[in-house]
């Protein structure tokens, strides 16, 4: 029998930051996720600097999931 293997991506929202925002990211790569999500947070919510803090609770609530 053989054994599928799936590589797992990477699912983050605005509400699991805590913020009332339907904007969700899906990525392959943590790096890309916050790529996504630093683009979205400058245009959005107008946040410029995003905190190391920030990233870090970002790595904390983020998801894998089987695909985008």
């Amino acid at each position: 029998m053989r054994k599928e293997v799936f590589d797992m991506a990477k699912r983050l929202s605005c509400r699991d930051m805590g913020a009332d925002c339907d904007f969700t990211v899906c990525a392959e790569t943590e790096q890309e996720i916050f790529d996504k999500a630093a683009e979205h947070a400058r245009t959005a919510h107008g946040v410029n600097e995003i905190p190391e803090e920030t990233y870090d609770k970002a790595r904390s609530v983020m998801h894998e999931v089987e695909r985008c």
